[in-house]
């Protein structure tokens, strides 16, 4: 029903696929939006930017992108591009991934508002690049 096209003017655009023309632009403000994934519920969408934000929308009525949370995806909340996106079958949890050195993926719930950081290295030798693709499983385990 939906295509999401990001970074469009510092934001994502929602274009409604049959129509072929824009629905909606979701305005980043101040971050550079570069990623972005829609719920499959519909309900939300979420961008990263190159600024190491991740946004969480409101999209539930299909005409207006609220922004319900900002995150900070590296630690001190900034500086790496957050260049992968992707919603949980679900819906309930987005899986965030920033690359070019970075081991660093994380898992935001939004059942239990927490988050969950993964490192690609662990317990693995001789592993010095970033992570460059993220995705769940089609079971959301």
């Amino acid at each position: 029903k939906h295509v999401l096209l990001a970074p469009v003017d510092n934001g994502v655009v929602v274009w409604r696929f049959k129509a072929g023309k824009a629905q909606v632009q979701c305005n980043g403000g101040p971050f550079e939006m570069v990623s972005a994934a829609m719920s499959p519920d519909g309900t939300r969408l979420v961008s990263g930017s190159t600024e190491g934000k991740v946004i969480v929308w409101d999209f539930q009525l299909g005409e207006t992108c609220v922004p319900l949370q900002i995150l900070p995806h590296s630690p001190a909340g900034g500086g790496r591009d957050v260049d992968w996106t992707a919603y949980s079958p679900d819906s309930q949890r987005v899986l965030t991934a920033a690359p070019f050195f970075s081991p660093l993926a994380k898992v935001w719930d939004f059942d239990t508002q927490t988050v969950r950081t993964l490192r690609h290295d662990d317990g693995l030798d001789d592993v010095h690049d970033g992570v460059e693709s993220a995705a769940f499983s089609a079971d959301g385990d």
